[in-house]
């Protein structure tokens, strides 16, 4: 992701640890980034854990929000981290 002169960052980072990385899941709705994961741990005697993550975070004014422009990765500490550019009007004047 390349960054101009008038463009920032929204970070957003959340701690994923016990979910596996194939079950996370990141959507922009509503002006809103969603965070989503769901992990199952079955058991040999068919007992079974289900852990479910939902967290939206509210993005701010001019963020830029299709796929092109979102960058997500997760750190071997198990933080999950978005980047989220933001276009800075003032940066223009």
């Amino acid at each position: 992701m390349s960054g101009g002169p008038n463009l920032e960052k929204f970070p957003v980072h959340l701690n994923v640890a016990g979910f596996n990385s194939e079950t996370i899941k990141t959507k922009v709705e509503g002006g809103k980034v969603i965070i989503e994961a769901k992990q199952e741990e079955r058991q040999a005697d068919g007992d079974y854990n289900i852990r479910e993550l939902r967290k939206s975070y509210a993005l701010p004014e001019h963020a830029l929000v299709n796929a092109n422009h979102l960058a997500s990765y997760i750190k071997p500490n198990k933080m999950l981290v978005i980047e989220i550019p933001i276009h800075n009007p003032e940066a223009e004047r």
